[in-house]
């Protein structure tokens, strides 16, 4: 089992009882309570992840961003989870200044050269929608 760095937020109200029970019996390294948001973090999370939270936020409809950093051959991984909205697994850059970017490939980008202008401005919409769709903060 790979272990690497993640790290989730999610609504201050969510920091129940059942959760902090879940954090006990798990491990991580810095849990903070930020302004209505709770920050936890795990240098070495097995794959990136925080398994039964994220279980149980989704069960319970509560929305959370968890990162899961880049390890060997895999990449910066940022999970965004909203209910009713969807659940999205976004490839990612680390920028230098902590911010995580989704990025395009060329090869993506490439293909929608040859197309008309207005059918080019659709498909590459639509492309930057599945990379990084506009969902709201949690909350």
């Amino acid at each position: 089992m790979d272990m690497y760095y993640a790290e989730i937020i999610f609504p201050a109200r969510a920091f129940t009882r059942e959760v902090k029970k879940i954090l006990e019996n798990n491990k991580y390294d810095y849990i903070a309570e930020e302004i209505g948001m709770v920050r936890v973090v795990n240098n070495l999370a097995p794959w990136g992840e925080f398994e039964e939270l994220e279980a149980h936020f989704v069960k319970h409809e509560i929305p959370f961003d968890r990162y899961s950093g880049a390890f060997v051959s895999t990449m910066p991984l940022y999970r965004r989870y909203r209910p009713g909205m969807g659940d999205y697994t976004l490839n990612v850059v680390e920028i230098t200044d902590g911010e995580f970017q989704p990025y395009l490939l060329v090869t993506q980008l490439r293909d929608l050269l040859s197309l008309p202008a207005e059918e080019l401005k659709q498909k590459l919409a639509e492309l930057i929608e599945s990379a990084d769709p506009k969902l709201p903060p949690v909350e």
